[in-house]
């Protein structure tokens, strides 16, 4: 993409006030005339640096993408679900006053917050009665599998880390797989909790069919009553939902 390529400015004008409109316009570096080819030479070069490593994150990133379109696809129950949750999650994180960039953040975390089932038995996935508690076991390693494939990221997936990691945690500590408590999970991992088990309630599964949305937010709420699930999160998806 055009946005990717670094851009020197080569430029006679030595005002701040000069330098701020052309950073402002998408500038990565100057120089002021007269110029020396081996300084413009030796930022040149640096810049190229700069765009390839930009380059492997984002091939990475897309990487990353893939899979989790691979582990949906395991699943035919799921169709969707990702998108679905990465939507509401950042509408409700829009609607709690969450700033840009973690709204961002929590929708990419959406996107991402299964692919550690990439490493479930299909056979699980798609189980239609219950699971032994060895296959529950199994399922219950996805959020640290997902958070450890998406480790080498960190940078660019920011606090997106976290809600892959934590969006099975409970707010009375008996979530997994770190088991926090209250505070001590972030507000973005608590959103994308009542999302992801908001839309499995309202979707069909291997073993039942998807309920009314009436349903699910009253199922919801009492996890909430119960000291599970963020009251706050659930009202705002109430509202949201129009229940």
């Amino acid at each position: 993409a055009l946005r990717l390529i670094p851009v020197i400015m080569v430029t006679g004008m030595q005002e701040t006030g000069a330098r701020i409109k052309g950073i402002d316009a998408g500038a990565d570096d100057f120089i002021g005339k007269p110029f020396n080819m081996v300084e413009l030479m030796a930022r040149t070069k640096s810049l190229i640096k700069v765009k390839a490593l930009n380059d492997n994150l984002i091939d990475f990133e897309n990487v990353l993408i893939s899979l989790a379109n691979v582990v949906e696809a395991k699943d035919a129950y799921t169709e969707g679900h990702t998108q679905r949750v990465a939507n509401m999650a950042g509408m409700l994180a829009r609607k709690m006053g969450l700033s840009t960039q973690e709204t961002k953040a929590i929708r990419l975390g959406g996107i991402l917050h299964d692919i550690g089932k990439i490493g479930v038995a299909d056979s699980v996935l798609n189980k239609p009665g219950a699971l032994t508690p060895e296959e529950w076991e199994s399922i219950k390693l996805h959020p640290k599998t997902g958070y450890n494939i998406c480790l080498p990221l960190k940078k660019m997936l920011g606090s997106a880390l976290d809600v892959i990691r934590h969006h099975h945690e409970k707010l009375d500590g008996t979530g997994y797989p770190d088991g926090l408590k209250g505070e001590e999970i972030s507000l973005s991992s608590r959103i994308m909790a009542v999302v992801d088990i908001y839309d499995a309630l309202v979707t069909d599964r291997p073993y039942r069919k998807g309920m009314s949305e009436e349903k699910a937010l009253k199922i919801i709420s009492r996890e909430a009553d119960e000291g599970k699930l963020d009251k706050e999160v659930i009202t705002n998806l109430t509202e949201a939902v129009g229940g």
